[in-house]
Formats: C-alpha cells, structure tokens, sequence
C-alpha cells in the first residue's frame, strides 16, 4: 500500500480536522479537543512533498492516528468520515470531543 503525499496532507487538515505547524525539516499536524488539548499528533517530512508514502512508515502513521492500516487507507479513499474517526478516538478514551 502506498499513499500520495498530497493525499495524505488533504486527509489529514481537510477531512480529519488536524491542524499543521510547519518546522525545519517536518510538518506537524495536530488534533485538538474543544479545550484546546492536543490530543493527537503525528509528523510528515518535508522532503516527502510530491512523493509516496510506503510501509513501514505508513503502519507508524496509522498507530500514531490510532488506526489500523485498513482504516487509515479508508480515511484516504473517503468512506471513513471524520465523525467515525472521532467515533473510534472516542472508543480508545482519547477524547470527548464534539464535531466543530
């Protein structure tokens, strides 16, 4: 399984609702509870941009999302929505959060 770099950027701020910080060498992307509390966090390269994602790195992504690798895959494709991602953090006691 591969995933566009683009892709993974849009699913990330556009569909899961995460927040980016850009650094030197990396880009952060953050999901915030409704106090503001990060409560999710996981990192691109910079030098990714215009590339694939494989595994391993995937499979990192993915625990750091809270996923499975088939999930983090739907995320990506579209059938998993943000209400069903905030539905699984919420399943793993990770937040309480309402959809904004």
């Amino acid at each position: 399984m591969n995933i566009k770099f683009r892709d993974m950027r849009r699913t990330l701020t556009g569909k899961l609702g995460f927040t980016k910080t850009e650094r030197k060498q990396h880009e952060w992307y953050e999901l915030l509870d409704n106090s503001g509390r990060s409560i999710v966090t996981t990192l691109l390269s910079r030098q990714a941009r215009g590339r694939n994602i494989y595994q391993p790195l995937l499979g990192k992504i993915a625990k750091q999302l809270h996923l499975n690798n088939a999930q983090l895959k739907s995320a990506v494709e579209c059938p998993l929505t943000r209400e069903e991602y905030y539905a699984i953090l919420r399943a793993e006691g990770l937040a309480d959060m309402d959809l904004q």
